[in-house]
């Protein structure tokens, strides 16, 4: 998944706590009952001939009034020396649908350069101030991730993994955000999305990882517990998203290929390797659950069918021990 559409997945999904860590006034003014997403809010831009996609826009009314007005959040992965313009342009072209007011706001989310980025796009004459458009910058690479620790927001452990992170901290920061995702009694969508996008943002090396691991081995049980289950059962998923794109990616192929044969062997090859992807996935799973496996218990498992495999995959999650798997490979 790229960068933009995880981070719109993020907010959108955790929409009502994005406001609430960033914008906490007009938190206070919403109507969370009221929320709506305004679906594909894009704009031509005659001039170029272009057509931008806002990224989100919500229309929400505000508590204990009959009034409504818009949050426009925009995502913004790379520098670029006329966001400023291009924020005020976007506010136009909603402001004159919809004649409502409008929050703009822009999350930063590129690694370098670290400046300070405008917030201020202006039109000005010597005798005359046209235009002062303002919007909320939310800078992520100039934050201190400590400062957002302690948080009860789960987007701000998400996206501690994208603020200010020297290379030594990776290991910790990526624990730490995870447990407070962890920890939390969050919807199970919500739990996914925030983990994913810790993981895709806060990838580790060898030694990281290796740390991270022996970081997780010193947490108390619950927290431990909560973490292990927690991704075990979204990179699962994962791999078997992946597997679902490596399939479809074949039968693309061999359409374009027009023979028969082409189909078949594409959707064939797929189907084997994404298996093998996800008997590996499961059975670093088991490892975790229950233990080392014996090799006649390993070969078991990698002998399984696809569809044996992704009933396996949701299954190892309530194992306790060995028995637990020998029991469910017997009904096999």
């Amino acid at each position: 998944m790229d960068s933009d559409r995880l981070y719109k997945e993020l907010i959108t999904t955790c929409f009502v706590e994005f406001v609430r860590l960033f914008m906490p006034l007009s938190y206070e003014q919403m109507d969370t009952d009221t929320m709506e997403f305004l679906d594909k809010e894009t704009f031509t831009d005659i001039s170029v001939g272009e057509r931008h996609e806002v990224d989100i826009v919500v229309k929400v009314k505000v508590r204990g009034k009959d009034s409504f007005f818009l949050i426009h959040v925009e995502n913004q992965s790379t520098a670029e020396s006329a966001f400023a313009e291009r924020m005020f342009r976007y506010f136009a072209k909603l402001y004159g649908k919809h004649h409502m007011p409008i929050y703009p706001v822009a999350v930063l989310s590129w690694e370098k350069p670290r400046r300070a980025e405008p917030d201020t796009f202006r039109v000005e004459f010597p005798d005359l101030q046209v235009v002062e458009f303002r919007y909320r910058v939310i800078q992520l690479n100039r934050m201190d991730w400590r400062d957002y620790l302690h948080s009860d927001n789960p987007v701000a452990a998400a996206l501690m993994t994208r603020m200010n992170v020297a290379p030594r901290e990776r290991p910790r920061v990526k624990l730490e955000a995870l447990k407070n995702i962890a920890i939390r009694s969050l919807d199970p969508a919500k739990t996914e999305v925030l983990s994913y996008f810790v993981d895709a943002n806060l990838p580790l090396d060898i030694a990281g990882q290796q740390e991270f691991e022996a970081r997780l081995e010193a947490e108390g049980m619950r927290e431990k517990e909560a973490i292990m289950d927690m991704t075990t059962s979204w990179e699962l998923r994962g791999r078997e998203r992946g597997l679902a794109e490596g399939r479809a990616k074949g039968r693309q192929e061999g359409r374009q290929e027009g023979r028969q044969e082409g189909r078949q062997e594409g959707r064939q090859e797929g189907r084997q390797e994404g298996r093998q992807a996800l008997a590996e996935a499961v059975v670093m799973f088991l490892r975790r659950q229950v233990g080392p496996l014996t090799d006649a218990r390993d070969e078991r498992v990698q002998s399984l069918s696809l569809e044996d495999l992704q009933e396996l995959s949701r299954a190892l999650l309530d194992f306790q021990s060995m028995d637990d798997l020998d029991a469910w490979l017997t009904r096999r």
